[in-house]
């Protein structure tokens, strides 16, 4: 078992050492690409965190018109709602 994780781990290092250099920049510029509505969440949980419900509400809202797949945004926005009257 030891010897098959040491081969694995030597064909992933010589592989990454292989590609071109272009290929590492690129893999880095993906890592570290800004996430569309990330300041608009954080504010958004921030506001949230001061009982500041219906400013968040909007702040999440924001934030998953940037980004609908981001969890946090959703969770932070389900409790914010919890917290309001609710509207007929």
């Amino acid at each position: 078992m030891l010897k098959s994780r040491q081969l694995l781990c030597a064909i992933i290092a010589t592989t990454v050492w292989l590609l071109p250099a272009s290929s590492h920049s690129n893999i880095v510029s993906a890592q570290t690409a800004p996430v569309p509505g990330v300041v608009e969440r954080q504010r958004g949980i921030e506001l949230y965190r001061q009982n500041n419900f219906s400013a968040a509400t909007q702040q999440l809202k924001n934030a998953l018109k940037k980004n609908d797949r981001d969890d946090q945004a959703w969770y932070y926005l389900g409790l914010a709602l919890t917290h309001q009257p609710k509207e007929l």
